[in-house]
């Protein structure tokens, strides 16, 4: 039989007890027997039922002194109740045991990591969210002002919204979800990447208040989706489609362009630069497919001398001799390189025996 009073050898239970009252012969038998089963002791959960201010898991770190044991020993003093004492004293090794683990805890994260609970964890994720959206709330709008972004690849001025925050290093989960927020807006739609952080920005700071009062967060939650559903109703009656139009089409495309370029540095030419994306796109006739639309940079110029031309356009030299305009010509279209190959040779020695 396993010593009981050798608490290394029996796996935690879980019994509450305390001082003050006696137990019941039924108790007694069932606490006995869980002793006495030693490695079996885990699969058993023992709720004694005699307990007068008794302590729960995990508040198990209090600990039974030596008095508590002594007075509860003292209730059970006939040969009857001899079995009881020794249960109680194994049960006083169990506690102090469990009160050693307690106060000194396993270390479960890695060195220098630190754990954030309820309120101190809400309110970290409301400041490091609302200073991103602070960081790019001054760049919204047609007069909003460009930030310079410096970095190992160069200089960088921009006032968009995913651009920026592509270009700095956040460590917050909430911070990283508006990030991912701009990112996703940006590839979806291509512009409103500061609106949709500074929207988002703006429903935490309500949401904070909402907190403050102690509205639980679900509730909060519940609320925004009864409104995100009025908002999609309400756009839905109010939206027009001109695609069967097409002067209004292009009308309508003309000024979803000039919307969009009237923040970005383009905005002095925002008509010349409108009707050049607007011809672009109704040129791909619904096919979506932005790869067949290829830009070309050239040095020198102004803004203005940009143009769009219907056919293809290679970025190469002419080389010296050659003329620079041909008309009527035959062309050659070929997925290899046809630049002249560039072949050296300084010179070769051979070297033999000849054997007769």
């Amino acid at each position: 039989m396993t010593d009981p009073f050798d608490i290394n050898a029996h796996p935690p239970c879980l019994i509450n007890i305390s001082t003050g009252m006696h137990a019941t012969r039924e108790v007694q038998d069932s606490l006995l027997s869980t002793v006495n089963e030693g490695e079996n002791m885990s699969r058993k959960f023992v709720n004694s039922g005699f307990s007068v201010g008794s302590f729960e898991y995990p508040e198990i770190a209090k600990v039974v002194s030596d008095q508590e044991v002594v007075e509860c020993l003292e209730l059970f003093s006939t040969q009857e109740e001899a079995d009881t004492r020794m249960i109680l004293q194994a049960l006083h090794y169990y506690y102090k045991k469990m009160s050693s683990l307690a106060l000194n805890p396993i270390q479960i994260f890695s060195q220098g990591a630190e754990e954030e609970k309820a309120e101190t964890a809400r309110l970290s994720s409301f400041v490091g969210a609302i200073a991103i959206g602070d960081l790019v709330k001054s760049t919204l709008g047609p007069k909003g002002m460009d930030k310079i972004l410096q970095s190992g690849e160069g200089i960088q001025v921009t006032n968009d919204g995913a651009t920026i925050l592509k270009s700095i290093g956040v460590d917050l989960p909430a911070a990283k979800v508006l990030v991912d927020i701009s990112k996703v807006q940006d590839d979806e739609v291509g512009d409103g990447t500061t609106s949709v952080v500074v929207f988002a920005c703006e429903l935490l700071k309500e949401a904070e208040q909402l907190i403050s009062q102690k509205i639980h967060p679900q509730t909060i939650i519940s609320g925004w989706r009864l409104a995100t559903d009025e908002a999609r109703k309400a756009l839905t009656e109010f939206a027009r489609d001109h695609g069967k139009d097409e002067k209004k089409f292009k009308k309508d495309l003309m000024n979803i362009a000039r919307t969009t370029l009237s923040s970005k540095i383009l905005t002095q030419y925002k008509d010349h630069f409108s009707n050049l994306c607007v011809d672009a796109v109704l040129r791909l006739k619904g096919s979506g497919n932005l790869d067949a639309i290829q830009l070309i940079k050239i040095l020198g110029g102004g803004l203005q001398d940009s143009y769009l031309d219907e056919g293809f356009l290679l970025e190469k030299k002419i080389g010296v001799g050659q003329p620079k305009r041909l008309e009527n010509c035959k062309i050659l279209v070929a997925n290899t390189p046809m630049d002249s190959d560039k072949i050296k040779i300084f010179g070769s020695k051979v070297k033999g025996r000849c054997c007769f």
